[in-house]
């Protein structure tokens, strides 16, 4: 098709895939999932929605590709999600459109529609990014597996991301503390509303759980949350092109007018 060599199952393919991406219907996942078993695929994304998210049925088909994925020691991505792009390896495993540029920020999100949007904000204004991944349901791999990979990453400075749950937050807390040391991390929360909650449980089947407990969860793990797109950027951005502070001693004073300026750089030094 298109001058791109086709193949009608994966066990028409000469050599191991790598990565297979799913994008079949919700009920015939699992077949192209036993065939990854037969080829010794191990790693997976699956784009299709129509599990957890919408109901029980949904739920009995997740469970049924993760208990093959188990099995098998295939590694899954979504299901219920955008993909994987790394635009430094000419990667774009997702139904996004144009790669965004190579940059120092790892960008992890719930939710399959923000990162498109995120990527259409970022082509638009120049952004760059070290990876981009739509974690979706989270059905095996999690927002926490994707951290701790993104601070090993050495193309990644700044980690960034917008989640609707947290799958363990124990085990949360201990790898973003230790991380958020040497890469900062910002992160988006929803459903901090009955709403949103309600939104979030909807979309990705997930349990928004208690805003208070996210907050207490953020600062003892060290992460900066942000309330919007715009200012997750520009922290970012800020974070990327500039070193880490060397201790706690740090402050900017940023005034106007001169006299005023002067008066607080006076007082400043007099601590």
């Amino acid at each position: 098709i298109e001058g791109l060599q086709c193949y009608p199952d994966l066990e028409s393919i000469e050599q191991v895939p790598e990565l297979v991406v799913i994008i079949v219907p919700a009920k015939i996942v699992s077949v192209v999932m036993q065939q990854c078993v037969k080829v010794g695929t191990r790693a997976v994304i699956i784009i299709t929605a129509g599990f957890k998210e919408v109901g029980k049925e949904g739920r009995e088909l997740e469970e049924q590709i993760v208990q093959i994925a188990r099995q098998a020691g295939i590694r899954i991505i979504g299901p219920n999600c955008l993909g994987v792009i790394a635009p430094a390896n000419n990667l774009n495993a997702s139904f996004g459109g144009a790669l965004p540029a190579a940059g120092a920020t790892g960008y992890l999100s719930q939710s399959g529609a923000l990162l498109a949007a995120i990527l259409d904000m970022a082509n638009a204004n120049g952004i760059g990014f070290s990876k981009l991944v739509s974690i979706g349901n989270k059905a095996d791999v999690d927002e926490l597996d994707i951290i701790k990979a993104l601070g090993e990453d050495l193309d990644t400075k700044v980690i960034a991301g917008y989640l609707e749950s947290i799958t363990d937050g124990n085990a949360f807390v201990s790898q973003a503390e230790r991380i958020s040391n040497n890469k900062p991390i910002l992160l988006m929360k929803s459903g901090g509303t009955a709403a949103g909650a309600k939104a979030a449980s909807s979309h990705t089947g997930s349990l928004a759980g208690s805003e208070t407990a996210y907050e207490c969860v953020f600062e003892r793990a060290g992460i900066i949350r942000c309330d919007s797109i715009k200012e997750q950027f520009d922290y970012a951005q800020a974070f990327a092109n500039q070193p880490l502070p060397a201790g706690p001693r740090v402050v900017n004073i940023i005034i106007e007018p001169l006299r005023t300026h002067t008066k607080a750089c006076n007082n400043l030094a007099a601590v």
